[in-house]
């Protein structure tokens, strides 16, 4: 999915860290990024990706891992 919807590195470590369980207090510090530019950044990759939540993020992700043709969100 990330060439389905090209995705920066940036962009495919923190969906990659999302799907990892991690908060965005961790992501943030892993990222280099202040909190609320970290959310900002998450909201406009749920817009791109088509989600609205870090739950329908990850069901993307299963059932991508299921079915090929779906794609991988990262």
């Amino acid at each position: 999915m990330a060439a389905r919807f090209q995705l920066a590195e940036a962009d495919r470590r923190i969906v990659a860290a999302i799907l990892d369980g991690r908060i965005n207090k961790e992501i943030a510090y892993a990222e280099g990024l202040g909190l609320s530019a970290l959310k900002h950044r998450v909201f406009v990759l749920y817009r791109r990706l088509g989600v609205i939540s870090r739950f329908e993020l990850i069901a993307m992700s299963n059932k991508a891992s299921r079915d090929p043709r779906a794609g991988s969100p990262i």
